[in-house]
């Protein structure tokens, strides 16, 4: 008769389903891009518009800035910020308002 060999090191995790942000998360993404534009303010030394945040975006990018004529939207998918919402707060939030300021600025 063979017995099954147990690893403590070896453990099989139960499937997980991703969800999108909720309003919670939401409001906090949309706080630390306000911190965020006030920041960019005291460096340059002047005001910003402030930027819609929309999270509405789907498949692989966690966030982008888009420019259709003279308004930009940042775009957030909160799928993947579900996934790896801190991660996101630290590298993709600032990220998408450098975009921002860059566009303004420039």
């Amino acid at each position: 008769m063979t017995q099954a060999i147990r690893n403590p090191d070896c453990v099989v995790k139960p499937f997980s389903v991703v969800q999108p942000i909720g309003e919670a998360q939401q409001h906090q993404v949309l706080e630390m891009t306000e911190s965020y534009v006030r920041q960019a303010e005291t460096i340059f030394n002047r005001r910003f518009a402030r930027v819609p945040v929309l999270f509405d975006l789907k498949g692989r990018t966690a966030g982008m800035l888009k420019i259709i004529g003279r308004q930009r939207l940042i775009r957030y998918n909160p799928w993947i910020f579900g996934k790896y919402f801190e991660e996101n707060l630290r590298d993709t939030l600032p990220h998408e308002v450098a975009h921002f300021i860059v566009h303004e600025v420039f």
